[in-house]
């Protein structure tokens, strides 16, 4: 597939049953090193779930089981939403969850703090989550991209172009609207001033 659509780049989304089951999580590794073995300027991006102070152990073991393989993708990328628990200030709870990714990938991997950010991405929710007591703000979202400016991350992005509008009156938000106050573009425009 890289080679019939002249692929630069590919994002792995890991979630739910695969994220959690070691053999898959092994598998998924052992094929991106190939990968990347076979197409060494293509750029990989690894993106998972995480929990509000980092990725949770099948998140360290993949890291882990990465690193021991000498895979090392040009981004691992979590997903800091639906936590599960209440989350009352999304752009700081993401900043920690991505200092946690940033502990993990410098013990994981042996690499300064530098290198550790330089291979740390973050794809945010734009808006209201699934989950009643999680909204990212545009504000929030500031907080997200001066962090990420701050430290040179690989990788900034957010849910959904498509959503990325307040909600007409009536309309529940989901794939065509956040579900918050905001301006059109709002975060588009803020993901347009991230240079890595």
């Amino acid at each position: 597939m890289v080679d019939a659509y002249g692929l630069r780049a590919i994002d792995i989304d890991i979630e739910h049953g695969e994220f959690t089951n070691a053999r898959v999580r092994l598998r998924v590794v052992a094929a991106l090193a190939q990968v990347q073995a076979a197409r060494p300027g293509l750029a990989i991006t690894v993106t998972f779930g995480t929990t509000p102070t980092g990725p949770d152990a099948d998140g360290r073991s993949l890291i882990a089981d990465a690193a021991g393989s000498g895979f090392q993708p040009s981004a691992w990328t979590i997903m800091p939403f639906d936590f599960g628990v209440p989350v009352s200030d999304m752009g700081a709870t993401t900043v920690a969850a991505s200092e946690g990714l940033h502990a993990d990938l410098v013990a994981a991997y042996g690499e300064s703090s530098a290198a550790a950010y330089a291979h740390l991405g973050i794809s945010s929710m734009n808006g209201r989550t699934d989950e009643a007591d999680e909204t990212v703000s545009a504000a929030d979202f500031q907080t997200i991209l001066t962090y990420a400016q701050a430290n040179h991350l690989a990788r900034l992005t957010f849910w959904m172009a498509n959503r990325d509008r307040p909600c007409p009156t009536g309309v529940a938000p989901g794939n065509t609207c956040s579900g918050i106050a905001q301006s059109d573009w709002a975060f588009t425009a803020l993901t347009a001033r991230f240079a890595g």
